[in-house]
């Protein structure tokens, strides 16, 4: 028999911390000053013949004379003054804090999804979306509609929009801006999911039309040039090809502000200091949002605790707010507003199917780099593995029910498109984890992954999905506890991790990480599960058969049927899974009385829903 790890000790060392304590402050205002009325007698000479009657009557006149005077002071009210109920307070300049910035480059090439919120002042979106993330015309396009074999989008600008600059966006600008985000020296998200099947050219096919043809139907592509994507939407980032075409990438990327069509002006940039916006009184795009401030500062505070010493004092507004210091805003006299279904612990395994081709790491064919048949080759050891986690313990760590919900998996939300019944985490259940593991040969955790460690791989994530270390070492733990095998856990930086995964480098061991989910995930599928030569994930024939029916999908009720059997194909692999997803939370000052960040999103967003006190 095994003998455990000392690390499946280490869930009885956490438990005590999973509590949290909520401490509220309470402020008490100072008394108004006392204000003391000192009468001085006044003695004047007068030298005129009266009588003693009347210099008495002149002594009452300076003491009445005296009363009306003090009255007068006391009961003086100003005029009342109309209030026009429509009318919203206005700050001049208000301050956001942030750990970090991404790659801060305003580049649809090299963007990251990592705060395109803020991005979105400066830069315009082809499409944007609503409150519940579905498309909207009521961006730059009035319209986009499949070409007549279904291969492509013809889309269709408005007209009078212009840039910064005060040139008129055109429909040249909006074919350069899609071609520039999949041109193959692009690096962004975006192209390593969708490039791999759109054709070389997006064309301006008339005075406001632009066409864009694809290589395979894909259904999901109008919500990749959309705000409706926490993930891969540079590609709808609307560019100004002339001024590319004159000044070039080092121009733009010095000042991007005078080609961008966003609601805000770029005014400063310090890189690794601060990025100041001021509001664009020529955006037109959208007058149904109003911003309640004039100037956003953007500033680069990395330590928690001079975030909430900066929120106690108000040099800062809104601050990103890690789980485990909730209560310290609280008692900053903080408020805390969430983003819906921002994060989702993932978990996944790597190169794993028998149909997976050999990857430039090595790993392939379901077997390791020993050319051994790997754990997670077996669907059933899968099931084992997520039914050894308590997510009810995990949901605790992360700070209860109101901010870690044990719904959705690693694929979809309840607000992502086609989610429904049957798609929610496992139990669990340690019980028929270990049956499992008995009845594929691993009884007691004998035997398993050839008696050496089983290796899990992470890296800190930040605010967005704070203690991912911690949560890995958590699973390891309950793996060693419940199924009795050793687990290791390997910790390194974010973009070496994910080259090895992407790789094969790393193949069959699990991978915890953070992730945004996105409403429409078609695309995503594809380059997960659905390409042989390239899914990151790993490969399965019948996980592309759906993909392929769901990116050929035209009404939303075609939609929402097709991405709900690929989301249960999905699920019933467990190629992924997630015990569930949290909810960002974000510390503001008490002067922010109203804020309805959207949801999927991780980064502070809907930034014009954010409302002061009169």
């Amino acid at each position: 028999m095994r003998i455990p790890s000392t690390r499946s000790k280490l869930l009885l060392a956490l438990t005590p911390v999973l509590l949290m304590v909520l401490v509220f402050a309470v402020a008490c205002g100072a008394a108004p000053a006392e204000i003391r009325t000192v009468e001085k007698e006044v003695i004047k000479e007068v030298k005129v013949e009266v009588e003693k009657e009347v210099q008495v009557e002149v002594e009452k006149i300076v003491e009445k004379t005296v009363e009306v005077e003090v009255e007068k002071l006391v009961v003086a009210t100003p005029t009342p003054v109309a209030v026009d109920p429509n009318a919203i307070n206005v700050k001049d300049r208000i301050t956001m804090l942030t750990a970090s910035y991404g790659n801060e480059v305003f580049n649809s090439r090299y963007i990251s999804s990592d705060k395109f919120e803020w991005w979105d002042l400066l830069q315009e979106r082809m499409i944007h979306s609503d409150e519940t993330l579905k498309l909207t015309t009521k961006g730059p396009l009035s319209n986009w509609e499949l070409t007549a074999d279904n291969l492509g989008y013809i889309y269709t600008l408005k007209e009078g929009l212009t840039f910064h600059n005060g040139d008129p966006i055109t429909a040249e600008d909006i074919a350069f801006s899609l071609q520039w985000a999949f041109d193959e020296e692009a690096v962004s998200r975006v192209r390593q999911r969708i490039a791999k099947i759109i054709d070389t050219h997006a064309v301006a096919s008339g005075p406001n039309e632009v066409t864009i043809r694809f290589t395979q139907v894909n259904t999901a592509f109008p919500g990749y040039t959309s705000d409706q994507t926490a993930s891969g939407g540079s590609s709808g980032i609307v560019h100004q090809a002339a001024w590319f075409e004159n000044y070039g990438d080092e121009a733009y990327e010095a000042d991007p502000d005078p080609s961008s069509a966003g609601p805000f002006n770029l005014v400063a940039h310090l890189p690794s200091e601060e990025i100041l916006y001021r509001k664009w009184d020529g955006y037109t795009t959208r007058p149904d949002r109003e911003f309640a401030f004039n100037e956003l500062s953007v500033r680069l505070v990395a330590e928690q605790s001079t975030q909430i010493a900066a929120l106690r004092t108000g040099t800062a507004d809104i601050i990103p707010a890690d789980l485990v210091v909730l209560d310290q805003i609280k008692d900053a006299g903080g408020k805390l507003y969430f983003g819906p279904e921002a994060t989702v612990i993932w978990i996944n395994a790597n190169s794993c199917s028998d149909d997976q081709p050999a990857q430039a790491g090595g790993a392939g064919m379901g077997k390791d780099l020993q050319g051994r048949t790997l754990m997670c080759n077996n669907k059933e050891i899968r099931y084992a593995m997520d039914y050894a986690i308590d997510k009810e313990m995990i949901q605790t760590f992360f700070g209860g029910p109101d901010v870690f919900h044990i719904k959705g998996n690693a694929s979809v939300s309840p607000s992502g498109l086609g989610y429904g019944p049957g798609l929610d985490p496992f139990e669990y259940n340690p019980d028929k984890a270990r049956e499992i593991f008995a009845a594929e040969g691993y009884p007691d955790g004998a035997g398993f992954n050839y008696d050496e460690p089983y290796q899990v791989w992470t890296w800190p994530a930040g605010a967005s999905a704070p203690r991912i270390v911690e949560m890995s070492e958590l699973f390891c733990s309950m793996w060693e506890k419940e199924l009795n095998i050793e687990c290791n856990v390997n910790v390194g930086e974010e973009v070496s991790v994910k080259d090895k995964q992407y790789s094969g480098s790393i193949p069959g061991e699990q991978l915890v990480r953070s992730n945004e989910h996105d409403y429409d995930v078609g695309s995503k599928y594809k380059g997960r599960f659905g390409t042989p030569s390239s899914s990151y994930i790993t490969y399965d024939p019948l996980i592309e058969e759906k993909i392929n029916i769901l990116l050929a999908a035209v009404t939303p009720e075609e939609k929402n049927e097709a991405y709900y059997a690929t989301h249960l194909q999905v699920h019933d692999s467990h190629w992924d899974w997630a015990p569930g997803y949290l909810d960002a939370p974000y510390g503001t000052t008490q002067d922010i009385v109203e804020w309805t960040p959207y949801p999927l999103k991780a980064s502070p967003n809907a930034l014009w829903t954010i409302r002061f006190a009169d």
